[in-house]
């Protein structure tokens, strides 16, 4: 049986290793994962982050590592370029690349199940929440109708 955790609920794990994983799934769409766009062969860095049905496969599970970097089949959860303050979508898309703990691989986590990444931009799907759609990086909405698409659960533990 699978226990959902909102990721606020994580923050107390700080800099926990690579020991366990989960899946990342959007609040607006929990039927869909965070995954490597390309889930076969080698994983060079630059591989895109898309939504995809869950499969429970590794390409899906997600493990906090240190210096609050996310990784995924041995790579890191970064920023394929700057976000630029004031852009509300279709930001930066989130790639994964060699862990080095620089500074677009570390990761905040908000209360409310956001990541926040560099210059208080978070992890918003682009789209409506369909297989296939992109994850990129934001403005970190502020009212509540308009967070839905950057809120995120854990199935599993980081």
């Amino acid at each position: 049986m699978m226990r959902t955790f909102v990721i606020g609920a994580l923050l107390a794990l700080g800099g926990a290793g690579l020991a366990q994983a989960g899946e990342l799934r959007p609040l607006s769409a929990q039927k869909l994962c965070l995954s490597l766009e390309d889930s076969t062969g080698a994983k060079p860095d630059g591989v895109p982050l898309v939504l995809k049905p869950c499969n429970g496969g590794p390409e899906q599970q997600f493990r906090k590592g240190l210096q609050d970097t996310l990784g995924v089949e041995e790579r890191c959860v970064q920023m394929a370029g700057q976000p630029k303050a004031g852009q509300s979508t279709g930001g930066p898309p989130l790639v994964v690349g060699t862990c080095t703990g620089a500074f677009g691989q570390r990761w905040g986590i908000s209360l409310d199940g956001r990541f926040v990444g560099q210059n208080f931009q978070c992890v918003q799907v682009q789209g409506k929440g369909q297989a296939g759609d992109a994850v990129a990086m934001a403005d970190c909405r502020k009212r509540p109708d308009e967070v839905a698409n950057q809120r995120w659960a854990v199935y599993g533990k980081l």
